[in-house]
């Protein structure tokens, strides 16, 4: 594509609906080939020409594309969520290194979403600790609180910790957390 496009050494854009598709799907490949100097182009001129908008009511960052539709185009904002969030060989990783541990590991679920979502569930199994971390929460819900449940934890030896007024309970070998809607963040011991 990018010889066909004549992207190798300069990018250029498309007008209009058109160039969409190879930009974002070319930017994708970019990441995953490692070819960063193409993906930062590719990038620059998504940024330039594609609308790029958070929307601090919902909490959303998408991309417009120029296409002026009510909604934005969920399959493209999610090529170029994966373009940006990738790295090399992120895809490949994905199907011929899977991470099956996981699904013994601590796991959230049952987050407030859109009220709040989560910016890291991150799980160290040498240490034994996950870490949460909560966005600012919708505006209108910001300070109220909120709940979600871990699955997977050693309910016997729980430390729980926040930079928030928390309060957890265990409930059928679960552990529930309530917070405050804001942007704080909870580590989990066990």
């Amino acid at each position: 594509m990018v010889d066909q496009l004549g992207w190798n050494e300069s990018p250029s854009f498309i007008d209009g609906e058109r160039g969409i598709g190879p930009l974002v799907r070319t930017a994708a490949l970019a990441r995953e080939f490692g070819k960063n100097s193409l993906f930062e182009k590719l990038l620059s001129l998504a940024e330039e020409h594609y609308e790029p908008t958070w929307d601090s009511e919902s909490g959303e960052f998408t991309w417009g594309f120029g296409l002026n539709e009510t909604h934005p185009r969920g399959q493209l904002n999610a090529i170029m969520a994966y373009a940006e969030a990738g790295s090399e060989a992120a895809w490949w990783r994905l199907f011929n290194q899977p991470n099956l541990t996981k699904f013994n590991e601590p796991t959230v679920y049952g987050v407030d979403f859109p009220r709040v979502s989560l910016t890291q569930a991150f799980y160290d199994p040498k240490e034994r600790v996950l870490t949460i971390a909560l966005d600012e929460g919708l505006p209108d819900a910001r300070g109220e609180r909120t709940s979600f449940k871990i699955q997977n934890v050693d309910t016997d030896s729980l430390d729980v910790r926040s930079d928030a007024d928390i309060s957890w309970q265990v409930i059928d070998d679960e552990l529930e957390v309530t917070i405050p809607v804001g942007p704080y963040s909870v580590q989990i011991s066990h």
